[in-house]
This record gives C-alpha cells, sequence and structure tokens, in this order.
C-alpha cells in the first residue's frame, strides 16, 4: 500500500488523515 497515515489533531480530536503519496 502507498501512502501514509498521520494523527492530526481536528476540533480537539484525534483523527487519523490519509495522505497518499504519488508514485
Amino acid at each position: 500500500y502507498y501512502g501514509k497515515v498521520e494523527e492530526q489533531l481536528l476540533n480537539g480530536r484525534k483523527s487519523k488523515v490519509w495522505i497518499p503519496e504519488e508514485t
């Protein structure tokens, strides 16, 4: 699988954001 998952603070909540990587 390409890309990575990063945890960011959104509205005071931990949300997993999927950041796709171009190959």
